[in-house]
């Protein structure tokens, strides 16, 4: 049985729960003590995954070029996956340069831009807590992709997409010289690709909107 989850935070806390019971001692028996005082039990049967992994790799990157009605050609993307989804359990790509955000780009039709800090922090939780740290370390992932032409960044977290895109005009803000750049979780431009009407896709919400660089780069998808 696989249990699927799109958060990398929530990912990692259950990998390593995962790991506590598989390693035995005092953790393992706090683990099943607990689950046994609920009248639950664990056989390790469940895999813990996430989506962009169910995708790549089960799904086949074959099966999504197929599926592809507007190819996403010229679009210029950096792949996000932050700081949590490859680290420490690297399950399904490597950890220090992770390949299938950008292997899925390029089945979408677009280009895949090359960059440094895809596994970067972006801040996570310090945007409501340490804001001005936060804030400065969304904008060097930002900055960085505006400096190699990216028209969307595209994130495999919810809370980075939201750090990234919501956060963004305070960003913009605090540093003058950074340029709107839309952030996107990584579904809303496969179904973009796949020809999904935008309020499917929630891009009406977008508070960086999508749709000028679509417009720049495929002559507006949605036209």
């Amino acid at each position: 049985m696989d249990l699927i989850t799109p958060c990398p935070a929530c990912y990692v806390v259950m990998k390593k729960a995962q790991k506590a019971v598989s390693n035995g001692g005092g953790v393992a028996d706090a683990l099943r003590g607990a689950l046994k005082d609920a009248g639950l039990t664990y056989r390790g049967s469940v895999r813990v995954r996430h989506p962009l992994d169910v995708l790549v790799n089960d799904v086949g990157l074959g099966r999504i070029r197929q599926a592809v009605k507007k190819p996403l050609t010229g679009l210029r993307v950096v792949s996000y996956y932050g700081c949590l989804l490859t680290r420490p359990f690297a399950t399904f790509d490597d950890p220090a340069n992770p390949q299938s955000l950008d292997r899925l780009v390029e089945a979408l039709g677009a280009e895949p831009v090359d960059w440094p800090l895809k596994t970067r922090c972006c801040g996570g939780s310090l945007t409501g807590t340490v804001e001005e740290v936060g804030l400065r370390l969304s904008y060097i992932l930002l900055k960085e992709a505006q400096h190699r032409k990216a028209d969307v960044v595209i994130t495999a977290c919810p809370f980075c997409e939201c750090n990234l895109e919501c956060f963004q005009r305070k960003v913009r803000v605090e540093y003058p010289d950074l340029a709107a750049l839309p952030a996107v979780f990584f579904t809303q431009l496969i179904g973009v690709a796949f020809g999904l009407e935008r309020k499917a896709l929630g891009l009406q919400r977008m508070l960086v909107p999508l749709e000028p660089a679509l417009e720049r780069r495929l002559g507006g998808v949605y036209a």
